[in-house]
C-alpha cells in the first residue's frame, strides 16, 4: 500500500477531482429513474406536454 501512496502523492488534487467525478456521476445515474418517475406521474398521466419537456430538458 505505501508504493501506491509513493506514485500517487504528486497527483493529490487530480485524485480528488476523480473521486469527486465519480461521486457526482452516481448521483446522476441514481437520480435518473426518480425524475422519469416523475415524468410519467406527473406528465403522460395528466396529459401536460409540458412538465415532460421542463424534465426531459434536466436529463439531457
Amino acid at each position: 500500500m505505501k508504493l501506491i501512496w509513493q506514485f500517487t502523492r504528486k497527483y493529490k488534487k487530480l485524485l480528488l477531482l476523480d473521486f469527486v467525478s465519480v461521486f457526482g456521476f452516481a448521483l446522476a445515474e441514481l437520480g435518473i429513474p426518480t425524475l422519469i418517475a416523475q415524468m410519467i406521474d406527473q406528465g403522460i398521466n395528466r396529459d401536460d406536454p409540458s412538465v415532460l419537456y421542463r424534465f426531459f430538458g434536466i436529463v439531457v
